[in-house]
């Protein structure tokens, strides 16, 4: 819904994700149900935004996280070597510049 809600600010989900992070990593408890939602989304929201640094810090991230938890990065690590090829990439953008 972000990626097309024009009127939500581009930060709205990384906000959000970046908090429950900060609480995971403050405490250094990091459920299985929980982080992989907000590493996902974060990358995601990144993609959408267009900032490849980003995406590839949170790719980096939930492809560690996920090879610990599950022997394998599920394809966070392509995501990573190039968060452009992703169905995400550039999608807040195309929406900001079509609502102008």
């Amino acid at each position: 819904m972000w990626v097309t809600n024009t009127s939500l600010p581009d930060d709205h989900i990384i906000k959000q994700s970046k908090r429950v992070v900060e609480m995971m990593d403050a405490e250094k408890i990091y459920p299985e149900h929980v982080w992989p939602a907000h590493y996902q989304r974060l990358c995601k929201a990144y993609c959408a935004l267009g900032d490849s640094e980003n995406a590839r810090v949170w790719a980096e991230k939930a492809a560690v996280m996920t090879t610990i938890c599950k022997g394998d990065d599920a394809g966070w690590g392509k995501v990573a070597a190039a968060p452009q090829n992703t169905t995400w990439w550039g999608l807040r953008t195309k929406a900001i510049e079509q609502s102008a």
